[in-house]
């Protein structure tokens, strides 16, 4: 009947291949961990007045993070940097930080950075 194909299709779209945790520390950074079914965390994303405390927010990746930034051009500009182990873009101004930090190898088949908000 024609009552059943107006229904949405369930399948594949219906089991997103990661979980979304979503925080606000007590400077009033929204924090989102995007984990693996395994409860692994592959990628974190930072929104707020103030960046985040980078070393509890990236645990034993921080060390990744303070090579990144001592690679770059020293400035106020984005940081942009990684491997195939670990990415991280950072950008801000005064009020406002926001960034990403990604694990390329544990990313979702079909999942870009991009579509990480």
């Amino acid at each position: 009947p024609a009552s059943a194909s107006s229904q949405p299709a369930s399948g594949p779209l219906s089991a997103a291949p990661y979980s979304v945790r979503q925080s606000v520390d007590a400077n009033g950074v929204t924090i989102r961990e995007y984990m693996l079914p395994s409860n692994v965390v592959f990628a974190v994303t930072w929104d707020g007045p103030v960046r985040p405390n980078m070393r509890a927010l990236l645990g034993s990746y921080f060390a990744n993070y303070v090579a990144a930034g001592q690679s770059g051009v020293r400035g106020s500009g984005p940081l942009i940097e990684g491997n195939d182990d670990f990415r991280i873009e950072s950008a801000g101004r005064l009020g406002r930080f926001f960034g990403m930090a990604w694990l390329p190898r544990l990313m979702p088949t079909g999942v870009r950075p991009g579509d990480l908000e």
